[in-house]
């Protein structure tokens, strides 16, 4: 998991990454233009929304979303 920055100065949401694909945040806004830049770090500015989804269940259930839209 690692943190996506979309604009700059805007909150870091939190992404899965897999051979060079990094996914929507998970909280679930879409990304158009891509980000501004992906960190493993994670920082104070983070998105309420993604640490919550996170919180709850691990990211489990949007984890195994992603890697399957991988496969298919």
């Amino acid at each position: 998991m690692k943190y996506a920055q979309i604009k700059s100065g805007n909150k870091l949401h939190l992404v899965f990454e897999s051979e060079g694909y990094i996914s929507n945040p998970i909280c679930g806004i879409t990304v158009k233009n891509g980000y501004r830049m992906t960190i493993n770090v994670p920082l104070a500015h983070a998105c309420k929304n993604c640490l919550r989804i996170n919180n709850i269940n691990g990211g489990i259930k949007i984890k195994k979303i992603f890697y399957k839209s991988l496969i298919d």
